[in-house]
């Protein structure tokens, strides 16, 4: 017969071990361990388990078999830097020590090889010798894992010492210069104890960075230094990044210091400086622009911009800011009429009461020109162009405040104006305080008055000439108090540049009484303070040498104390990081206080090609502290605290989760993909062995823990930016369901306010019914009337213009075309009459000027005086109206429109420009107010009420506190654009956008907003009498970076033709005054105004008694007042003859509301026809937790059992609403910190009970779930997410444990688990659920023999299909995949493909020895050593593959299986051998659940106590390909694989063999395979037939078996000719079974066919 080949190309049967060899097919196996056939044509090695992410830190003491690993993906990182000083990026114990400065790492997977990676960071040691010390690191060679440092106090010891020292590393080094611990570049980090001793830790944290200070020299300020990241890393153009530090100080900055230079000089320049934050790249580029560094306000200033962008950061700019020197070294008295004086404060009365405060002493003849002072001081500096900064002073005032500005004389403007009196001028200039008036006549080009009246005049060289005080004509001015210099003809009249504008700051209440600018009370009830903020918009890059600081008596007759002055680059600080959040201000607030300090920023979009750069610097400097030793609050150290700097951004990061359950605690770590780090201290589940059970729903991380013998209950980890507009927050939220408050029901006879209110508008239009807008530099009365407060006749919108703060229209346009315009329609009363009915008397508001919203012809802020005594209008003023002793609050509903044009500054576009605030003040009148008392104004004579629209005294004075409440601050702060607040995605704090529309009017040009201001201010209790006046204001405000003018409806004066308005509001990034908007040729107007709708003052109720009426209120208290009478004007029927029940309950930040906290009071049978009025309280704790959304009030009648909403809180919005009259009231808060916040609502808005709005229709949970929480909410040992439902099974609720017991979530509400939505499928049948899934409709329950397929496709789920002894014993025994539901057992691996059930295993792989060929050629070959263990199921996603570990405790596998891997696609197994460790033993340690990560591969984590030896304690990735584990030298791992008993097609028939061809290679050069090649015979599965080590590959002379293992193959295929060492023992055989073993097969090793060449020689 002649030679026929037996070919072998199809490896895709893979494993079946459970038919004899010669009867399974052609393409399956007898045996392959570590043999993967999923490749068409090719055997290769299996995979391993390959370092993946570093877990050494994690103790696992009582680590729980099968749990712990999670992952899920975030919108929002959670932090872009490795900033936990727990963990750090790498662990260990010191491995070898050479000497104090010089040790070796210990040799672990996460340990780095490269050479200086670990330079510039620092290495602390927490534990063993040496412990609390920490070193910068200055050298490290990876190769030998060798750091060099500083040196440490002692000598390290290592791991064989019996107190070995054990570190951390941390991507943070010091300067190396100032900041400091023990010393310099020593011991910066502490517990708060070792190695210095010092306040709390934060939190769960353990560690923290320190900055310590001692000795000051007296006089000095010195600097604290700054804490780097290491290395520098990687931001995005375009996304937002926020950024939150925790930090505390343990003094005060005090500003007793402030002597720096004029130009920065950094030589002895101190001065106080709160810490502050340094962001910087280099290289980060436009293409034009090359380099960014971050200042205040997502403000960023480039190379281009000015080159010094990075330099003077810790600079005063402020020489004698402390006035020690009087008003010497650098400090100038600019007095045109000598009505200015200054002198030293006497010690006593000083700041600190030391010497340095400077008195300013106005005489009576200061004139204020249209509120600038003709005389003050000033200091002139030299400052960077385009560069923000900060100034910042303490004052103290009596009465009228402290006036401040800042100006540019530098580049003075042209006004093109020429001096006109002939060939020469002989006047000339004697000095600054003669006061020799003089006229001077000018070539008259511009409407003069609008350009120099009342306006500083200059030279073009920045020279002082005089003030302009009178306009006789375009062609003559008045300089009324002389000038300063000689003047010719054909002089050029230059204006000054107005930096900062003329403000006030108020009064302080005292002269000696001091406080530091802007101090206020923010909006979490903290004590803040704020700088002014200015920047100089010359865009020459370059340095402006005078600029100067100005100060003066806010009035006449007036003196002010000034201390503390500073001027520093604007960088983010503790300052404006603290405003409107909970931080301490580092001015004023508590020392050693850990806060959050919070900002965010954007890099421009515009560097979006150059802006992914990976040279971001980022440094935390502690600031500069001074001492003055003379001074009575001075400190001669301060010391800085340091932790965790966040910086979480919006594009997106991967969370791996894995519990680390210690002896103490069960910690859930957080990997960060983004930042490579863990943090260990945000969310701890507070008892031991912790079985977690994750899920991760619509931003929400939920643990459960599944062990119930211990007490820890569920927790949540979400993201919520309700309460924090400049930051992103993720929180830990230990209650998921709030703890719904316990009410007090207070049964009194009065309430706090009384309920006729006091109608403001309707006294104000009686006050102003004959007063009109005036002009205030023009003085030019208007047509617009002042009597225009209220609502005219229900039909929603003022009546008339309201109050005009600012209009312009082209004068070219006709009124009758401007009013056919619903967009920019003309603002006037139709009056034929009046002057003001043509263009002409309109061109008077076309220029406006732009010194400030508060100094121009316009209206802002708008102020009302509402009188207490009017002894015109004697009926109609408050006292006259209102039987009352003390004014409580004021409300206020106010509409703000805004008409202007879309487009402007080149291409921005209104909706993307950042959203104005707006300013509500309100306080008791000072002095005396008489109506129709004639003043003179500006040179006019004028009615006092009639001053209104020019807020002057005495009309506008404010005595006392001013209150003040602002509406869109915090979102104007933080860059919120008006396109983001109308979508929602961020929120308009306080304001409600009404209509919006743009890109609309002729040719698409026109823009028009109106806004919603509600609210109210609260008084004390006696601060305000009926008698007395109240002043309302409110105001427009810029954003802090904006120059004043630059706000909306303001010309920019510095660019002709000056009929233009410079676009309203400030896009993002951008400054620059000089693009502007031409009005002309348009045919609308341009505007702002106020519409006042509602101003209503409310009185105290005489006869309440806060004494016995206020109840105390626990930390999540509320109470209720009910006050019953009939409601004005109205009768109530719904509550007459009836007794109530109350209940409270609370909603959480995802809607999920809790069970009703019933009160043990009773509201007695109510009076036919009478209604409540409800006084609210609520304590300050509840009001401000930000995981409650609201708090609501449920009524019942005694006769039933249906609870219904009558009134709730919502805690967003601050308000007391009615669920009848939809009426709602602020929430106010007391005066008194810890005293409870209060709102009350009228019996008029409460006229009806609610019957429609029961506990269940507001909820969709049955009523009799929610006597408890407890039967709300469970705790289960598993989960699964179906059809936006959470079921959980196996339960524990209410006390008692459910092990036969399913419960699913409302829809939405995954937190909500309420007992009477339990789904029981089978109960009492000694089993209990292990774990659900979740597969097309079907949800699948286990038990540990049964499984249950549960429909759930209709509204009501249904028992489908059973299945019998196949069940698992916990939840890592399953996945679910593409195919369907997959689980193993001891008895099998199953498959649920939605319809029908398969073993995997079935005809394949045995699962005893019994049924097995060979020996451990089986499922589970440990089985009986493992019975109490689980099997461990996991996903390959990229692989569509299966892998099934026979167990989740440790196993020692030196000679079977541990785990098999399952290929879907070729429906093939795998039997796994010494595979899932990075060893090349069999060890496994002990494994947590298997997880498919959002790459696609399987993770896992495997522990054992000698883990750290074996490599074993760090997070896996499966790898299905072999591949070589170059971190631990591993290059080879086991191969066995053996043929079928091969035939050749007759069993009977005789042959002979006489090659065996196997096409293989090793993919790298000079490696043998280590396989070996043996062959049996005649079914005798003994191996003992040999090859010849002579066999060569095909067609050479080159041996090929020259070892007896297949030989290196030059990494390319070849084909091995094997013979038969002893060729007889082929011949006359009946079949032959190919066996190929290496106990250390090479990795790369692969076979693409076998072939044998045989002859039949006998047939049968």
């Amino acid at each position: 017969m002649p030679k026929k080949t037996y070919e072998i190309t199809d490896f895709s049967g893979g494993l079946n071990a459970i038919s004899d060899p010669k009867d399974i097919e052609d393409n399956q196996f007898s045996q392959n361990w570590n043999v993967m056939v999923d490749r068409q044509g090719v055997l290769r090695l299996a995979g391993r388990g390959q370092y993946y992410i570093p877990a050494s830190m994690f103790s696992s003491d009582n680590f729980q078999e099968g749990f712990g690993l999670f992952q899920f993906s975030v919108d929002y990182a959670f932090n872009e830097m490795d900033s936990n000083l727990n963990t750090g990026i790498e662990t260990g114990t010191i491995d070898a020590f050479t000497s104090t400065s010089s040790f070796t790492l210990e040799d672990t997977a996460s340990t780095s090889s490269v050479n200086d990676y670990y330079n510039n960071m620092t290495i602390f040691i927490y534990s063993g010798t040496g412990a609390g010390e920490s070193r910068l690191i200055t050298d490290y060679t990876g190769s030998s894992r060798t750091i060099a440092c500083e040196a440490f106090n002692t000598t390290l010891h290592d791991k064989a010492d019996g107190t070995p020292s054990k570190y951390i590393i941390h991507r943070w080094k010091s300067d190396g210069t100032n900041w400091a611990g023990s010393a310099v570049k020593k011991d910066f980090i502490t517990n708060g104890t070792i190695p210095i001793a010092a306040i709390s830790r934060y939190n769960n944290d353990s560690y923290y960075f320190i900055c310590k200070k001692t000795s000051i020299t007296d006089e000095q300020s010195v600097n604290l230094g700054y804490m780097e990241f290491e290395p520098n890393f990687t931001l995005k153009a375009g996304v937002e990044y926020n950024l939150d530090i925790k930090m505390a100080f343990k003094n005060t900055w005090k500003n007793l210091v402030c002597n720096g230079h004029e130009d920065g000089n950094a030589t002895n320049n101190y001065g106080d400086k709160p810490s502050w934050i340094e962001l910087y790249s280099s290289t980060v580029t436009d293409g034009t622009n090359t380099g960014l560094s971050l200042y205040a306000n997502n403000r960023w200033v480039t190379t281009t911009e000015q080159a010094g962008y990075i330099s003077l950061v810790d600079s005063n700019f402020i020489d004698n800011g402390d006035f020690t020197a009087g008003l010497a070294d650098g400090w100038v008295e600019h007095d045109m009429t000598g009505v200015i004086s200054s002198a030293e404060e006497a010690a006593g009365d000083a700041y600190g009461e030391h010497d340095g405060t400077l008195t300013l002493t106005a005489a009576a003849g200061l004139d204020m020109i249209s509120g600038r002072p003709e005389s003050y001081i000033y200091q002139q500096l030299s400052l960077d162009d385009n560069t923000p900064y900060h100034l910042n002073f303490v004052y103290g005032s009596s009465a009228s405040g402290l006036r401040y500005s800042v100006v540019d004389v530098t580049n003075v403007i042209a006004t093109g104006i020429l001096t006109n009196l002939g060939s020469t001028i002989s006047d000339t200039g004697d000095g600054l305080t003669t006061g020799d008036s003089l006229t001077c006549a000018v070539d008259g080009k511009h409407a003069l008055a609008a350009q120099l009246l009342n306006r500083n005049i200059y030279k073009s060289d920045g020279t002082f000439v005089g003030i302009c005080t009178a306009v006789g004509s375009t062609t003559q001015i008045t300089f009324g108090g002389g000038v300063a210099v000689d003047l010719a003809n054909d002089v050029e009249l230059y204006l000054e540049k107005v930096i900062y504008p003329w403000r006030v700051a108020s009064h302080t209440g005292g002269l000696t009484t001091y406080k530091f600018l802007n101090f206020d009370t923010n909006s979490n009830n903290k004590p803040s303070t704020d700088y002014i903020i200015f920047t100089l918009g010359n865009n020459s890059g370059g340095t402006e040498s005078n600029i100067q600081i100005r100060f003066a008596p806010a009035a006449a007759s007036a003196n002010v104390n000034i201390a503390g002055v500073t001027v520093h680059k604007a960088f983010n600080d503790l300052v404006t990081m603290s405003q409107n959040n909970d931080a301490q201000n580092p001015f004023l607030g508590s020392p050693g206080v850990w806060s959050s300090y919070k900002t965010s920023f954007t890099i421009p979009s515009e560097y979006a090609d150059g802006g992914t750069k990976s040279d971001w610097v980022f440094r935390i400097h502690g600031g500069k502290y001074g001492n003055r030793t003379s001074a009575s609050i001075t400190e001669n150290n301060q010391e800085v605290y340091l932790n965790r700097p966040e910086l979480p951004s919006k594009v997106g990061d991967t969370i791996t989760v894995l519990n680390d359950n210690t002896e103490t605690e069960s910690i859930i770590g957080l990997f960060s993909e983004k930042n490579q780090s863990w943090d260990k201290s945000t969310l701890i589940l507070p008892e031991v062995a912790s079985k977690p059970v994750y899920n991760y729903i619509n931003g929400m991380f939920k643990v459960s823990d599944a062990n119930f013998e211990n007490n820890n209950t569920n927790q949540i980890l979400y993201y919520n930016d309700n309460f924090a507009l400049s930051t992103n927050n993720w929180y830990v939220e230990k209650n998921p369901i709030n703890i719904p408050p316990y009410t007090q029901i207070n049964s009194v006879s009065t309430n706090p306010y009384l309920t006729t209110k006091f109608d403001a508008c309707t006294y104000l239009n009686i006050l102003h019914s004959t007063d009109h807008f005036i002009g205030r530099e023009t003085n030019t009365t208007t047509n617009w009337n002042s009597d225009e407060f209220g609502l005219p006749d229900g039909t929603g919108a003022p009546y008339g213009n309201g109050h005009i703060v600012r209009y312009a229209n082209d004068s070219n346009t006709s009124i009758a075309t401007l009013n056919t315009h619903s967009y920019g329609r003309f603002l006037a009363n139709p009056d034929s009459t009046s002057a003001h009915s043509t263009n002409l008397g309109l061109e008077k508001f076309e220029t406006v000027s732009h010194e400030g919203l508060t100094n121009n012809d316009g209206q802002n802020p708008v102020v009302a005086r509402i009188v207490g005594v009017d002894t015109i209008n004697t009926a109609n003023d408050m006292s006259s109206s209102i039987t009352a002793d003390y004014v409580a609050k004021v409300q206020y509903s106010i509409l703000w429109e805004v008409s202007c044009a879309d487009r402007a500054h080149g291409n921005r576009s209104f909706e993307s420009c950042i959203v104005p605030y707006f300013k509500v003040t309100a306080g008791k009148g000072d002095g005396t107010f008489v109506v129709n008392n004639t003043v003179t104004v500006s040179g006019t004579s004028r009615t006092h009420q009639e001053a209104v629209t020019m807020n002057v005294a005495p009309y506008s004075e404010i005595t006392g506190d001013d209150h003040v409440k602002f509406h869109g601050k915090v979102a104007a702060e933080s860059g919120v654009t008006i396109s983001q607040a109308e979508a929602g995605t961020k929120i308009w704090d306080g304001v409600e956008i009404v209509s919006l529309a743009y890109d609309v009017g002729t040719n698409s040009a026109h823009a028009e907003m109106t806004v919603l201001l509600t609210g109210e201010i609260s008084f004390n209790s006696t601060e305000i009498e009926d008698e007395e006046d109240i002043v309302f204001k409110i105001e427009e405000m810029s954003h802090s970076t904006i120059l004043a003018y630059e706000l909306i409806g303001l010309n920019n004066p510095n660019v002709p033709p000056y009929n233009c308005l410079v676009y309203p509001f400030e896009s993002i990034g951008d400054t620059n005054t000089s693009f502007i908007f031409e009005l002309g040729n348009r045919n609308y107007s341009v505007f702002t105004r106020f519409m006042i709708q509602k101003l209503d003052v409310v009185f105290y109720n005489p006869s309440f008694d806060a004494s016995t009426d206020v109840p105390v209120l626990s930390g999540n208290g509320t109470a209720l007042n009910f006050v019953w009478a009939a409601p004005v004007g109205s009768s109530s029927s719904s509550w007459s003859e009836r007794s109530f029940k109350l209940g409270t309950t609370s909603v959480n930040y995802f809607n999920e509301e809790s069970s009703i906290a019933e009160s043990s009071q009773i509201i007695p049978a109510v009076t036919p026809g009478y209604s409540p009025e409800v006084f609210m309280q609520i304590s300050e704790d509840r009001m401000a937790d930000r995981y409650i959304k609201k708090t609501k009030f449920y009524l019942k009648d005694n006769e039933s059992d249906i609870w219904y909403l009558q009134f709730y809180v919502d805690h967003e919005t601050k308000k007391f609403y009615s669920t009848t009259s939809g009426k709602s009231v602020d929430i106010a808060s007391s005066a008194v910190t810890g005293s409870p916040d209060f709102a009350q609502l009228d019996r008029e808005d409460l006229k009806d009970f609610n019957e429609v709005n029961s506990y269940e229709s507001e909820t969709m949970v049955s009523q009799e779930d929610a006597t408890s929480n407890a039967k709300l909410t469970a705790r289960y040992k598993t989960s699964v997410l179906a059809n936006n439902r959470l079921y959980v099974g196996n339960i524990f609720q209410d006390g008692k444990q459910m092990g036969d017991r399913m419960i699913k979530s409302p829809v939405g509400k995954y937190n909500l688990l309420p007992a009477s939505n339990f789904i029981d499928v089978a109960i009492n049948d000694g089993d209990e659920i292990t774990a659900l899934a979740f597969y097309k409709d079907k949800l699948l329950q286990f038990k540990k023999r049964k499984v249950f397929v549960i429909n759930t496709s209709d509204d009501y789920e249904f028992l489908e299909d059973t299945f019998h002894d196949i069940g698992i014993k916990g939840q890592c025994s399953v996945a679910t995949t593409p195919n369907g539901v997959v689980w193993a057992n001891k008895n099998g691996c199953y498959l649920y493909d939605g319809e029908e059930l398969t073993n995997l295993i079935e005809n394949k792989i045995p699962n005893n020895n019994y049924y097995s060929i060979y020996i451990n050629n089986q499922w589970n070959p440990g089985e009986t050593a493992l019975n109490d263990s689980k099997y461990v199921v996991g996903y390959i996603e990229d692989r569509d593959s299966i892998l099934v570990s026979f167990s989740d405790k440790k196993v020692t596998a030196i000679n079977y299986p541990t785990a098999a891997t399952y290929h879907f696609g070729t429906k093939a197994w795998t039997l796994l051998y010494a595979s899932l460790s990075t060893q090349s033993s069999g060890e496994t340690g002990n494994f947590s659940n298997f997880i498919t990560d959002n790459n696609g591969d399987m993770i896992y984590y495997h522990h054992d106590s000698a883990g750290l030896s074996l490599n074993i304690n760090e997070i896996k990735k499966w790898n299905h390909d072999a591949i070589e584990d170059s971190d631990f030298s591993l290059t080879t791992k086991p191969f066995y694989f053996t043929t079928k008993d091969i035939t050749f097609d007759s069993i009977s028939s005789t042959k002979n063999i006489y090659t065996v061809y196997i096409t293989y290679k090793v993919k790298r050069d000079g490696t043998d395979s280590g396989v070996a090649v043996k062959a049996a015979v005649n079914g005798s599965n003994s191996f003992t037939v040999d090859f010849s080590a002579a066999s060569k590959f095909k067609g050479t002379a080159t041996t090929c078996y020259g070892s007896s293992t297949l030989d290196e193959t030059d990494g390319i295929w070849k084909i091995a000719e094997l013979k038969l060492d002893t060729p007889s023992e082929g011949k006359g055989i009946n079949s032959i079974q190919l066996q190929m073993t290496g106990a250390t097969a090479a990795f790369d090793f692969e076979i693409n066919d076998i072939s044998i060449e045989y002859r039949i020689v006998k047939k049968s």
